[in-house]
């Protein structure tokens, strides 16, 4: 369990831009998770997988830094937090609930460019295991999309499975998504990322998964279920790329990533990846996207209202040193939920914008972030 936060480096320090400061529950299982995804993200490069930001360290001068850090070191229940890139163009399931089905080439584009990463990702013996819409980020917000490429980005590494990492051996993630046989307890395999990327897939394109509950070994996709049925849009030769990547038996699904890649360059009907020049959003006008825009924003503003009002400040810390970074204010209360057997993750929307941030007084901490930050989402994320 982890909560994100807004925020960004003081002034005095080198760097401008925001970042997200993700932000452990307060048990000792959960900053293990934080750590290990910490150390998982700092090995990783690639255009489409979310980069962890090294957080400073002492004083300017020494320009030391780490990646990962106590929120408040001389408190032993402190939590810890990590510092990743911020995200501004908001999640797939927000745009899904919000616009309802993506057009196939753009949906198409935003699944291929997933797949490369976790192409990328298998190669290096990691299995991410919590692929879904909340998970998949986009650069530029959605008004954008009708003359920019869309640029996806894989987060949430937290339940992420390899060989370093082998108490995530535990199952965990969102049975919507999740392969048949890993709810079943099967050992941690890329295949499972195919299905759950398949699933993705399935739900841009028709607005809904494909199957009403977690899918089981024996389930099968109705007639009336299949993509063609749901959205007349959908091409032959998309349908049955979909439904191979969905193949409840892992004999029947694609074996590797590059597999599926391939087919997707390969569909006929589908304009090539990486030229999409058309609207991302099917039939959607100016308008539309700008409403879309603007609610975002009014519900952030409400909800961030809400948050502060009710709350106090997340942790409290002792005057001394400078803290790295300031956030806006008023601040929430962090209430750590119950951690369930089976992790289903939540975002909550990305602001296209950033509110004025204001200082913190100083801290003991010589590597703590700012400790009044306004949430950007609370995700579950390990035991």
């Amino acid at each position: 369990m982890a909560t994100v936060y807004l925020a960004r480096l003081r002034q005095e320090y080198s760097g401008t831009s925001p970042v997200a400061l993700k932000v452990a529950a307060d048990s000792n299982g959960c900053n293990d998770v934080l750590k290990g995804e910490a150390d998982l993200l700092q090995k990783l490069d690639h255009a489409h997988i979310l980069k962890i930001v090294p957080i400073p360290v002492g004083t300017i001068a020494t320009d030391h830094h780490t990646y990962v850090a106590k929120a408040e070191p001389a408190n032993p229940q402190s939590p810890w937090y990590i510092a990743v890139e911020y995200v501004p163009g908001g999640s797939i399931e927000q745009l899904l609930k919000i616009c309802g089905p993506l057009s196939c080439d753009g949906a198409v584009e935003i699944t291929t460019q997933i797949a490369k990463a976790l192409t990328y990702l298998h190669n290096q013996g990691v299995v991410h295991l919590d692929v879904k819409p909340a998970n998949i980020l986009l650069r530029r917000p959605p008004a954008s999309l009708r003359h920019h490429v869309p640029q996806a980005v894989l987060v949430d590494f937290g339940v992420a499975w390899s060989s370093k990492r082998p108490y995530m051996s535990s199952v965990y993630g969102a049975p919507a998504y999740m392969a048949p046989e890993r709810a079943a307890g099967a050992p941690a395999a890329p295949q499972q990322d195919i299905f759950s990327l398949g699933v993705v897939l399935y739900e841009m394109v028709t607005g809904h998964t494909p199957f009403d509950q977690a899918a089981t070994s024996q389930a099968e996709i109705a007639k009336d279920r299949r993509p063609t049925a749901m959205n007349p849009a959908v091409p032959e030769s998309l349908e049955k790329l979909i439904l191979r990547a969905i193949a409840t038996d892992p004999q029947q699904r694609y074996q590797s990533m590059q597999q599926l890649v391939r087919d997707l360059d390969l569909l006929p009907e589908i304009k090539q990846p990486g030229t999409i020049k058309r609207p991302l959003l099917r039939g959607r006008s100016p308008n539309q996207l700008a409403l879309f825009g603007l609610s975002l924003i009014i519900l952030l503003m409400l909800a961030s209202l809400l948050i502060g009002y009710a709350a106090g400040p997340l942790l409290s810390p002792p005057a001394g040193s400078a803290t790295p970074y300031t956030t806006s204010t008023p601040p929430p209360t962090h209430t750590p939920a119950a951690t369930p057997t089976t992790v289903a993750p939540t975002r909550a929307a990305t602001p296209p914008s950033l509110q004025p941030s204001t200082s913190l007084p100083a801290s003991t901490s010589t590597a703590a972030p700012t400790i009044t930050p306004i949430p950007l989402s609370t995700a579950t994320a390990g035991p």
